[in-house]
């Protein structure tokens, strides 16, 4: 892009805004939930996983896979590969494997990922000699180390988003999203199972109505289905990224008491916490 500088008077000078940076930037975020460098084998043998968030593996010696009836993946040194949060696949381990991970959300809004229309697993070549040196920004982990690495993650993602669309993946119209941004940042602010659409539209200096109403029109997801949506994937963050007892866990969403906890999971998952806890993948 070529940038003309114009001749102008110095008393008519201008200072360009751009709007990605006012309205998207601060808002785009990498929130690493887990990470690990992890050793595994043929014992590594998980059917039918489901995540709540995305995976990202570097491979750095030995074989597996990630599978399902439509898409196989050859996990292999010298790549990387996604897995998006809500794909269905086996993971399996062919040979002692070396791998660094991380189990992330990258939001444009608070509760929408930016890979959430993604759909299945991708992958894209990546130097294990490159790996290698995010461990090595991991393990100095100085200010300029951090730097250093977000930026590197920023690459790679960006490398897997321009990659997904070039591949023709449908992405989401966020236009409605963005009309209720507020809304977005209360309920991130504020989620707990005490939430209250009438506290929130008060809160808010709206009426119950037109923030129901409002909402659905714009999101196509009527409120409080949104609030228990996002409400789930908290409770499953914590009970696949956390050590903590389901009490902590019904006390940290504000439940009145484990057993409503238990009810409330159940009646979306079909499985109670703790079963859904036992399906846990490390690594």
């Amino acid at each position: 892009m070529k940038i003309t500088v114009r001749k102008m008077d110095i008393f008519a000078m201008e200072d360009k805004k751009f709007r990605m940076v006012d309205e998207d930037f601060n808002g785009l975020q990498i929130k690493i939930l887990e990470h690990g460098l992890f050793y595994g084998d043929p014992k590594w043998n998980h059917k039918d996983v489901v995540s709540p968030f995305n995976r990202l593996y570097f491979i750095i010696k030995g074989e597996g896979c990630v599978e399902n009836k439509e898409f196989h993946h050859n996990l292999i040194p010298g790549n990387v590969y996604l897995i998006p949060a809500g794909t269905k696949y086996n993971y399996i381990g062919k040979s002692a494997f070396i791998k660094l991970y991380f189990h992330f959300e990258l939001q444009r809004l608070p509760g929408i990922d930016v890979f959430q229309s993604l759909g299945r697993a991708m992958s894209m070549s990546y130097a294990v000699e490159k790996t290698e040196e995010l461990i090595t920004l991991l393990e100095n982990g100085t200010l300029g180390d951090q730097l250093f690495f977000k930026g590197a993650m920023n690459q790679i993602l960006g490398r897997f988003y321009l990659k997904m669309k070039d591949e023709g993946v449908a992405q989401m119209d966020l236009s409605g999203y963005y009309r209720q941004k507020e809304s977005l940042y209360y309920i991130e602010k504020n989620l707990s199972a005490q939430l209250k659409i009438e506290n929130m539209a008060k809160e808010m200096h709206v009426s119950y109505y037109s923030l129901s109403r409002n909402f659905k029109r714009d999101t196509g997801i009527g409120i409080k289905e949104y609030l228990e949506d996002m409400l789930l994937k908290k409770a499953k963050h914590l009970l696949l990224t956390t050590d903590l007892q389901l009490q902590e866990i019904a006390n940290e969403l504000q439940f009145c008491d484990p057993f409503y906890f238990s009810r409330f999971f159940r009646k979306y998952e079909k499985v109670s916490p703790r079963e859904y806890r036992k399906m846990r993948l490390n690594g």
